[in-house]
């Protein structure tokens, strides 16, 4: 039996093709209702997303406001009014097997952790 888990807590930088890019679709409702200003910090954002579900992306502003989105396809980039800049993050889905059940020596192999 080979398990597939998740991780989590991990999130990657959307390429950016200029200043202050927001998703245009597929915004999640936040406890938080919009979130910012002065909301919180990145860590923040990112656990309001782990701690939804449905969530994949996030977009976070330099005056600490977060926004969470299910997607993220359409990217618009608007002026950068008032100095705050956006930042879109993908939270990773990075899976890694388990050995859960499997025989490695039955199967003629070995397993090394370094």
């Amino acid at each position: 039996l080979l398990l597939i888990t998740e991780a989590s807590g991990a999130y990657v930088l959307v390429p950016q093709e200029g200043p202050h890019p927001e998703c245009v679709s597929d915004a999640i409702s936040a406890p938080c209702g919009y979130c910012g200003p002065n909301w919180g910090d990145l860590s923040q954002c990112q656990q309001m997303c782990d701690d939804t579900p449905t969530c994949r992306y996030i977009q976070f502003y330099s005056d600490n406001g977060c926004r969470m989105y299910r997607e993220c396809g359409d990217i618009i980039y608007r002026d950068n009014a008032n100095g705050i800049n956006t930042y879109i993050y993908e939270k990773a889905t990075c899976t890694a097997p388990t050995t859960t059940g499997y025989d490695f020596a039955a199967a003629g192999g070995t397993l090394t952790i370094n």
